[in-house]
């Protein structure tokens, strides 16, 4: 046995290879070459003397070739090789097909050596684009040694074929992701140690690769126009005016170019001649891929990952903030991966040595390892005494039952078309039993309104679950407008910001927890279990989340604390120590906390509740017993007294200090058991990890009953058993007498099925890697089976449903309402695909339709970067656009909504956000880019979904745009299901005499208590301003400088491949434009003019400016 050893730079990895050295020596395994140790090691333990220094180039290629010697299995061998390339595919569905290569060269990085090769298009097979790059890489000169493919055997034996059909000599493996398998070195897959030398080699390899590709394919994507808009008028010798006229008049390009000079003459006078003259001219064709600015890139940055983070880092995207702070938790872990005993005392290390190589007595020689690390720094603080039982006298105030109620729907609108049926239905099929039932409602036709006569009728406490905050705000507020005499409350995530806890072993990478959280959904949360423990006549509408852990409703509600007038107490302080148990902060009576106030002998006690934005006043007053004088709720404007109210606790993980200690003795026995496990298995650094972690959580845990990632411990906390499902918001239901309703059910039965898997996949990697402790895995959210396991009743309301919902329904007709009959009778819209190409590009077509839309426009790309190019290309014609994709956070997303309801928007450029459940009647036309393609986001439930966005109007379009005017199978059954429902609605339209109104618009004032709903937002990554609306000037004359400063600017960012707020901030124009240097001096003035600006574009901007100024 033979394993290779790499020159250890550190005190920490020298330790751990000294361990598994004894480890080795003892299995009669002795390493083959002798270790090359620190001073400092070798001086306290009286080591050999350390190895002379050497060059960084020199070790790096001792350390490639030394773990390219690893690289063995059975009888094949590979022998360390001089030069090694790595080759990687990157496409988007088949189109814009680049390969890349990076290279090593004696165990250094070699960038100057990297390749790109330009591939066809055509259906995606990576193994087909792999064998042709290394065949054009085999027709260059001095090919490598070895061959490196980022994929498996499908990869190799394309890549080998290639090589074999050239001649050619070079060794091929290929390296598989997730398993990190590497084939090609022997007859069966070898599957390296995750931390192995050689395995770091070669994804080191694989990620230049990777990012090489990456870089060329995101040119060429540039390049063939998926991120770079431009219309065919754009350099028309023409002012702005005329080429606006001009789109008017003609729906595209070929139009256009296909026109007389008598009917340009019409529309634009004397110009004629000279635009058709121009139009006429041969378009500039696609020049071929040419990577030699990536080259120089490359070699500039010292590789493409740094590249690739260079170039992103430019474009300033959402990516760019996570890998930064992906950056500083590695710079935090660098050092703490390896076995920490730098301050270990040389004796212990030498006993530990001693005990691992010998086998006996490991156990004693571990047992200083395992005290908690920073005892002497953060000291234990004994727990809180627990309350004397005599201090509250007496807990009076109302029962814990639910009061009695029935939901009363108020609605000037009676049920008409497919809706009597349908509620009728839903009420008969529920009212037998029937678990399940499918309510399939085409977009438009009343599903809410069905929905809430079924609630009235059954009269049940009722989840209504939506895939999004957006989209269950929008039906709370429905919802609430239909039942303002009944609970209509809100639970979602009460995050803005969510990144959870990660690690990647593959790139040894760890990400902690980072997030925002919104006071004001907290509350909400706060007020929805509120209701459900008060009020049968409740409904809850909320998003996923209600399948995470909450607590546990008992002790909740035995936490609480009903007040009420005349109720007696032992003094003051023990009204306030009650209060800080519930998880009251002292000092303030902001929310959450409380403070005491005393006024003329009596105590005013005041707290802030986490329900409301109110604050509880409780004043006291002592005759021969201190007791509740008066109970009132204080807002800002006024102020109400009540008779009795019931406190809960400030949070819903409520524990006791002696449920902490009980919990903390828990974690310390299992952390025992974690770490024999991690160190019979050899994983000593791991142990080491999580020894120090647990423990430090542990003191903060006794000290202040809580600490960072304490959710980990709520196994724990909570007392559950082992693999115990969580308590969640389904349990603050009644057990069996309530009901599910799953609105575009298409979408969220899948999601609530992924929860889980994603949830354990991620802490699975944190448990094996000594961050978390394997009682972790149980804080996670419901399984599907455990979900569907305390749903008694379900309605899954969608206008496609998915093989799934039918399944769940039994595929029994009995169990699916239909709803396709529109009240207003409003058609399906009309579907036209557009070739592309035949229309002379996508651009001018796409600006005629939506400037000539009688609603506004809604343009969904597949793409987050060419949505966001696509909506600024629409603003800078005159069209003010805005793009929506999930980098927006649910406040903003609904200011962009509500702009394009007011008008202030004309088109909305989106991605995933524009399909299910948008309610925006106001929207007559809607494009879709790229409806060919292939993927979730083009399947036929997606393009069903997307179409639907345009039901709502009377005169609704939809357009497919597609590369060359093929039809795909989605696109042929979307249009199958849109014309059928299209004639059904006209058949009753007819049948009844019903002439088509447009359904009424949510009016301002529903938008803004959407936005109140939701909260204030805390941001986070992501979220800048999507808004792309252009400046009025009073002046004519300024608004021409802002056009040519604007155009100045777009051409400068092609020149420099850079988007055009990088050049300049669209408030820095407005600053040129209102200041109007001439001087140098001058142009310091202008906002956002820093030194390196004003040397790069300083004399070009002024040149501007001066030609105005003198023009003028």
């Amino acid at each position: 046995m033979r394993i290779p050893f790499r020159k250890l730079r550190n005190l920490a990895k020298t330790t751990e290879a000294l361990v598994v050295s004894a480890w080795l020596t003892r299995q009669g395994h002795p390493p083959s070459r002798r270790l090359v140790l620190p001073e400092q090691l070798t001086a306290s333990l009286a080591l050999p003397e350390p190895a002379a220094a050497i060059d960084e180039g020199a070790w790096r290629a001792a350390e490639t070739i030394e773990a390219l010697e690893g690289l063995t299995f059975g009888e094949a061998a590979i022998a360390p090789p001089a030069s090694i390339e790595c080759f990687d595919i990157s496409h988007f569905c088949g189109l814009q097909t680049v390969g890349a290569s990076s290279a090593f060269d004696r165990g250094v990085l070699a960038p100057d050596r990297y390749g790109w090769y330009s591939l066809s298009d055509g259906p995606p097979d990576d193994p087909a684009a792999i064998a042709r790059s290394v065949t054009q890489r085999l027709e260059e000169t001095d090919p490598p040694d070895l061959f490196v493919l980022d994929g498996g055997i499908a990869q190799l034996n394309a890549a080998t074929r290639a090589v074999a059909a050239a001649g050619a000599s070079t060794r091929c493996i290929s390296l598989a992701k997730r398993e990190e398998l590497i084939y090609g070195a022997g007859p069966t897959p070898l599957a390296l140690p995750r931390h192995s030398p050689t395995l770091t080699l070669l994804r080191r390899l694989r990620d230049e690769a990777h990012a090489a590709a990456l870089l060329a394919h995101r040119r060429a994507r540039g390049r063939a126009g998926e991120t770079t808009f431009a219309s065919v008028l754009d350099e028309a010798p023409l002012d702005p005016d005329a080429k606006q006229s001009l789109r008017a008049a003609f729906t595209s390009a070929a139009d256009l170019r296909t026109a007389s000079e008598d009917d340009l003459r019409d529309i634009i006078g004397d110009d004629a001649a000279a635009v058709q003259s121009w139009l006429a001219a041969p378009a500039a064709t696609q020049q071929a891929e040419n990577f030699d600015d990536l080259a120089a890139l490359v070699v500039g940055k010292g590789g493409a990952v740094d590249a690739v983070a260079a170039d992103g880092r430019r474009r300033a995207s959402s990516a760019v903030v996570d890998a930064a702070a992906e950056a500083q938790a590695r710079r935090w872990w660098q050092p703490r991966r390896a076995l920490r005993l730098e301050t270990a005392d040389p004796t212990h290390l030498a006993r530990l040595l001693e005990a691992a190589s010998e086998g006996t007595g490991l156990e004693d020689a571990l047992l200083p390892w395992m005290r908690p690390s920073h005892a002497e720094e953060r000291p234990v603080v004994a727990a809180s005494t627990s309350l004397p039982a005599n201090q509250m006298m007496k807990r009076a105030g109302p029962a814990f039952e639910p009061t009695p109620g029935t939901f009363q729907m108020r609605s000037p609108y009676e049920p008409r078309g497919d809706q009597p049926t349908a509620i009728s239905h839903l009420v008969k099929g529920l009212g037998r039993g029937t678990p399940r039932i499918a309510l399939a409602g085409a977009t438009g036709t009343g599903k809410t309104f069905v929905l809430a006569h079924a609630i009235e009728a059954l009269s049940k406490p009722t989840l209504v679950l939506a895939p999004n905050k957006v989209l269950a705000a929008q039906l709370w507020s429905e919802l609430h407008s239909l039942f303002p005499d009944n609970c209509v409350k809100f639970f979602c995530s009460h995050f803005d910001f969510y990144r959870p806890e990660s690690y990647s072993r593959a790139t040894d990478n760890y990400v902690e927890k980072r997030s925002a959280t919104n006071s004001r959904i907290d509350a909400l949360r706060h007020d929805a279990t509120r209701s459900l423990l008060e009020r049968r006549d409740t409904i809850v509408v909320a998003t996923v989340s209600c399948i995470y852990g909450l607590g546990m409703p008992a002790e909740y509600v035995e936490s609480a604390v009903p007040l009420q007038e005349g109720q007696p107490w032992a003094s003051p302080a023990a009204l306030a120590d009650t209060i800080a148990s519930l998880r009251y902060a002292p000092g303030s009576s902001d929310r959450g906390s409380y403070s005491l106030a005393e006024n003329d002998g009596a105590v005013t006690l005041s707290v802030g509740l986490v329900v409301d934005d109110l604050r509880l006043d409780v004043r006291l007053v002592r005759d021969d017993a201190w007791t509740i004088e008066s109970l009132a709720l204080v807002g800002e404007d006024a102020a109400s007294t009540v008779d009795a109210y019931v406190l809960y606790p400030a949070s819903h993980h409520a524990a006791t200090p002696e449920e902490i200690e009980r919990a903390c003795d828990d974690i310390e026995i299992e952390l025992v058991q974690e770490l024999e496990r991690h160190l019979a298995a050899g994983r000593w650094r791991e142990a080491e990890r999580l020894r120090r972690r647990v423990a430090d959580d542990v003191a903060m845990l006794r000290a202040e009953g809580w600490c960072a990632g304490a959710e980990n411990y709520a196994r724990h906390l909570s007392g559950r058993a082992e693999h115990e499902a969580p308590a969640t918001l389904i349990d603050y239901f009644p057990d069996d007498d309530w009901l599910l309703v799953v609105d575009e059910a298409h979408v969220a039965v899948p999601q609530l099925r992924g929860m889980h898997a994603g949830d354990r996949a991620r802490k699975t990697s944190l448990v094996e890697n000594g961050f978390r402790l394997k009682s972790a895995l149980d804080n996670r959210p419901l399984t599907a089976s455990e979900f569907w396991a305390r749903v008694p009743q379900a309605v899954l309301a969608t206008a496609t449903p998915s093989e799934d919902v039918l399944d769940m329904c039994d595929r029994s007709p009995e169990n699916v309402a239909s709803l396709v009959v529109r009240p207003t009778g409003v058609v399906d819209p009309s579907v036209t695909v557009v070739n592309a190409s035949k229309a002379g590009g996508l651009e001018d077509h796409l600006l005629a339709a939506v400037s000539n839309a009688e609603g506004r426009a809604l343009v969904t790309c597949l793409t987050k970067r060419s949505a966001e190019a696509l909506a600024d290309f629409l603003t800078s014609h005159g069209i003010p656009a805005a793009w929506l994709h999930a980098d927006l956070d649910s406040q903003k997303r609904l200011k962009v909504l509500d702009a394009l309801r007011r008008g202030d928007l004309k088109a909305v450029v989106g991605c995933n956000l524009l399909r299910e459940g948008l309610d925006l009647p106001q929207v007559s036309l809607v494009a879709i880019v790229g409806a060919e393609k292939r993927g979730y986001l083009r399947s036929a439930t997606s393009l069903i979904q997307t179409i639907g966005r345009a039901a709502r109007h009377v005169n609704g379009e939809v357009l497919l745009y597609t590369d060359d005017g093929f039809v795909s199978d989605s696109m042929r059954e979307a249009i199958d299901e849109t014309n059928r429902r299209r004639s059904i609605q006209l058949r009753y339209n007819e049948d009844n005499g019903v002439t088509p109104r447009g359904a009424a618009a949510a009016g301002g004032d529903a938008n803004d208590a959407l936005a109140e709903l939701l909260g204030p937002s805390r941001g986070g990554p992501g979220g800048g301003g999507a808004m792309r609306e252009l400046p009025v000037f009073e002046d004519p004359t300024d608004e021409a400088l802002h056009v040519a400063l604007r155009d100045w600017r777009k051409a400068t960012a092609a020149a420099n491949r850079k988007r055009p707020f990088r050049v300049f901030p669209e408030r820095t124009l407005q600053d040129l434009v209102a200041k109007k240097p001439t001087t140098t001096s001058e142009l310091k003035e202008v906002w956002g003019l820093g030194p390196a600006r004003l040397a790069r574009h300083g004399d070009e901007v002024l040149a501007v400016v001066r030609e105005y100024v003198v023009s003028r």
